[in-house]
């Protein structure tokens, strides 16, 4: 099984985080959702906050898993597992970058010109 990533303690935490969302937000938009789904299904910020770490005795309220399975388009067993590791991401050190080139007497009065750079540059 793959490692999680460092700083998030499940996969609900992660997706919160990389959404930006605070406690306080993510609990409006639980509320939100919940009133959609025509259920009134509440949640503390300090809840949300135990959920997030995976401070739970079991799972929550089977209406609040569907809540929290609408918000997020994941069961709720893996939203309450692991986070996921971080993403790799291959940086090529080199690139073909456009440069605009302004001719006054040309008759284009602008061209597109494309070189390969070597990044970082020399």
């Amino acid at each position: 099984m793959a490692s999680p990533q460092p700083g998030f303690a499940t996969r609900l935490e992660q997706l919160v985080r990389q959404l930006r969302r605070t406690n306080a937000e993510f609990r409006h938009d639980f509320e939100n959702t919940s009133a959609q789904l025509g259920r009134e299904v509440t949640v503390s910020e300090r809840h949300a906050g135990r959920w997030m770490a995976g401070n739970l005795s079991g799972r929550p309220h089977p209406a609040a898993c569907r809540v929290l399975e609408q918000m997020f388009g994941e069961n709720a067993e893996r939203l309450f597992g692991p986070a996921e590791p971080p993403a790799r991401v291959e940086i090529s050190t080199t690139a073909v970058i456009p440069e605009t080139v302004w001719a006054s007497r040309a008759p284009a009065e602008n061209m597109t010109v494309q070189r390969e750079a070597q990044w970082p540059p020399p």
